[in-house]
Formats: structure tokens, sequence, C-alpha cells
């Protein structure tokens, strides 16, 4: 039997939810049961379980925080409104991609 979203790869398992047969690239294992990607989403109200989140890192916040330092010691007058302008564009964008 061959996965539905991967024709040439053979099924190792089913989902949980709608018992459709997938490769392991589709499933994924959440408190002890295997979900397809449309059906973790509905599963589970579309947020994750906390232990299942990842956090990612925000870059943008990285660099807010690294032209706050430097100008608090070197800059203040040049790189403060980087640093805001930059936090504000990395505060927007957590909002967007929530964990």
């Amino acid at each position: 039997m061959e996965c539905i979203n991967h024709p040439a790869t053979s099924v190792t398992d089913r989902c949980t939810a709608c018992l459709e047969a997938f490769c392991d690239d589709c499933l994924v294992t959440i408190q002890g049961q295997k979900y397809c990607g449309a059906c973790k989403v509905s599963a589970f109200g579309g947020a994750l379980p906390v232990s299942e989140q990842v956090a990612e890192t925000c870059w943008e916040a990285t660099d807010a925080l690294q032209y706050a330092i430097i100008g608090i010691f070197c800059f203040g007058f040049l790189l403060g409104p980087v640093a805001i302008s930059k936090a504000l564009k990395a505060k927007s964008g957590s909002r967007r991609t929530p964990i």
C-alpha cells in the first residue's frame, strides 16, 4: 500500500483520527497517538498541547536586543531608534506566528 501524500513510499501506519494510511514522514506522534497534518490541527482545535510546542527563534527580537545593548553603551542617539523599530517589527511578527 502506498502513502496518500507520497505515492512512491510505502505505508507505515494510519492516522488515529481519519484512519487514512500514511508514511512516517506524514505522521506526527502527539500524546502517544499518531496524526496526519490535517487531523492534528482539528484534534487540538488549532493549538497543540504546550508539551508539543516548539519554540522558534525570533531573529528580529535578537537583533533589537543587540542594537539596544550596543546603543546603551556607545551610540544611544543613533541606534536607539533602530532598536525600537526592530523591536516593534519583532512584536508584530510574533503575533502572527504564535507558538
